[in-house]
């Protein structure tokens, strides 16, 4: 047998390391999946595409005003539903609910305009008016006076003047009553008073005895 030196020994003895070494990584090497590089979630239109969405703003007489991001093609009756509609001051003749929506836009809903004071009220004059002479001999009675009848007036029919003579409703009341029945058709019942902005059970009860909505007239044939 082929007798070794101490020193061919310690170099056979490193090369087998060297050759294990090399085979578990070549091992290890074939098990390894490649790791890839991170893909980005959002990618950016490109120049010329349509954006995903559409960033615009709606303020003024809105429920809740403020900053939107919509889908591309809505009108702009879809962003004032999800402002939460009209409020009882809105000029809703003033906007173009079917216009389309742009990226960047700015719908402003502007405000009625205040209602005209009414004209003061003319002044008795001091000076009374002559009185007819009557012969002593012809007595006239005064009439009685008509019974009181309470003011009634249809919320589906009546104008800003007829709205203000109802105790309890002011012109800025009237005007939401008017801009109620404009948006969301005529009123059902008298109930529906409730809804607007500024009628407390208080002040609905003030008024209901005052107001009515008269049945709907059926079709003629």
């Amino acid at each position: 047998m082929l007798e070794l030196t101490s020193a061919q020994k310690v170099v056979l003895a490193l090369a087998v390391v060297m050759l294990g070494g090399s085979g578990a990584y070549l091992f290890s090497a074939r098990n390894v999946v490649p790791v890839r590089a991170a893909e980005k979630l959002y990618q950016p239109p490109a120049a010329g595409q349509d954006s995903v969405e559409l960033v615009v703003q709606v303020t003024g007489e809105v429920n809740r005003p403020g900053i939107y991001r919509v889908a591309p093609g809505m009108r702009v009756y879809e962003l004032v539903i999800l402002a939460g509609g009209f409020t009882g001051w809105a000029d809703q003749e003033a906007v173009n609910l079917a216009q389309l929506l742009e990226d960047g836009q700015k719908v402003a809903v502007p405000r009625l305009p205040e209602p005209e004071p009414a004209p003061p009220k003319q002044q008795p004059s001091s000076v009374p008016p002559p009185t007819a002479t009557v012969p002593p001999y012809d007595i006239i009675k005064p009439s009685p006076p008509p019974p009181n009848q309470p003011y009634i007036v249809d919320l589906n029919t009546a104008i800003q003047a007829d709205l203000e003579r109802v105790p309890g409703i002011g012109p800025v009341l009237a005007a939401r009553i008017i801009a109620y029945r404009q948006y969301y058709g005529p009123f059902k019942t008298v109930y529906q008073l409730r809804l607007i902005k500024g009628i407390g059970q208080q002040t609905f009860d003030k008024i209901k005895p005052y107001v009515t909505v008269a049945p709907a007239s059926a079709p003629t044939r």
